[in-house]
């Protein structure tokens, strides 16, 4: 539901000649999904390879086992991607599901920076963490002139 905000927000808002860069801050488990399955479905059966290994295939009946679910983000990252924004996918918490938070940066187009971006482990190390990767983001340049 986040991502479904934030790129509606931008599109209203943002302005067309700079980099649209989104920041997923998330332990890595969607707690919010609005898009029906339908639409979900619909989406991610168009998917070509290679993107299309990116979404699970789990049956969405089966809740506890099924992660089918995560594809409502993952659809959204990808369609922002369309959009020309790059989505990253930072995970806080020990327990943040990286493989999950990876999917993203891939279809977000930002797995070049790095897959596993966590500000983790340590709690007493979550804030000097998540400064360092946002340095990242940031002062890493998205368009070189000279190389």
């Amino acid at each position: 539901a986040g991502l479904i905000v934030t790129h509606a927000h931008m599109q209203a808002s943002g302005r067309n000649f700079t980099d649209k860069l989104v920041i997923v801050l998330s332990d890595g488990v969607p707690n919010l999904v609005r898009s029906s399955s339908g639409t979900i479905d619909a989406y991610v059966g168009g998917v070509p390879a290679p993107d299309s290994a990116q979404f699970y295939s789990s049956n969405p009946l089966s809740w506890p086992n099924s992660r089918y679910w995560f594809n409502g983000p993952l659809m959204q990252t990808r369609l922002m991607r369309a959009g020309k924004y790059k989505v990253f996918a930072v995970g806080l918490g020990f327990g943040a599901d990286s493989n999950f938070l990876n999917r993203i940066a891939t279809l977000g187009g930002t797995s070049s920076f790095g897959t596993g971006l966590q500000a983790g482990g340590d709690p007493t190390q979550y804030e000097n963490n998540l400064t360092q990767i946002l340095k990242d983001i940031i002062y890493r340049p998205t368009v070189r002139l000279v190389d």
